[in-house]
């Protein structure tokens, strides 16, 4: 793409290591979408709280619909 004068570059966005916390979220992110997968409503919402719950060290509540 020609620069024009009225065309400026982005400056890259750096690097920066994850944090321990969004490290989980994506662990946890990847393991709901294979164990979860083809669930639908309470029995997906279910399979995500057990999933979390293990990530996370939390109780499931109890959903009502």
């Amino acid at each position: 793409m020609a620069k024009g004068r009225w065309i400026k570059e982005r400056k890259k966005i750096s690097k920066y290591p994850k944090t321990e916390h969004q490290e989980k979220i994506a662990e946890a992110g990847k393991e709901i979408g294979e164990k979860c997968a083809g669930r639908e409503g309470e029995n997906f919402r279910d399979c995500r709280c057990k999933v979390l719950a293990k990530y996370f060290k939390v109780e499931c509540p109890a959903y009502k619909t």
